[in-house]
Formats: structure tokens, C-alpha cells, sequence
């Protein structure tokens, strides 16, 4: 999810926590519920993911101000 940023970190930790939880089989149904939710907010699902705002790729590598 390209559009997400230094603000979406609290969201996006836990639902990393969830989706771990989720891949080791011990999420029950209410946390599989909050995992969706918190996955829609962050358009992580194909039906919020039209809604996303997708940045612009950045033209000029910072990097090679170092390199040239």
C-alpha cells in the first residue's frame, strides 16, 4: 500500500500484530473482524483500494546528488 505513510504507523502496526496473529491461527472471529476494519481504513481491501490516493513515484533518485 504505497499511498500509506509516517502517519498510518499506530494503525499499521496493529494490524501487522493482528496479521501475524491471524497466520499463526489464533485470531479469533471479533480480532478477524478488527483486522478487516483497520485493512478498509487503510484501503488494504479491493473494495477500499479504489478510494486510495496513489503518490507520485519520485522522478530523481536523492541518492545521486552523492553519486555524480
Amino acid at each position: 500500500m504505497p499511498w500509506l505513510n509516517r502517519s498510518h504507523r499506530g494503525i499499521t502496526e496493529l494490524a501487522s500484530i493482528l496479521q501475524s496473529r491471524q497466520a499463526a491461527g489464533v485470531l479469533a472471529v471479533p480480532g478477524q473482524t478488527l483486522l478487516l476494519r483497520f485493512l478498509g481504513s487503510m484501503g488494504g481491501t479491493p473494495a477500499a483500494s479504489r478510494f486510495a490516493v496513489v503518490p507520485e513515484p519520485e522522478n530523481e533518485d536523492p541518492a545521486m546528488r552523492y553519486f555524480e
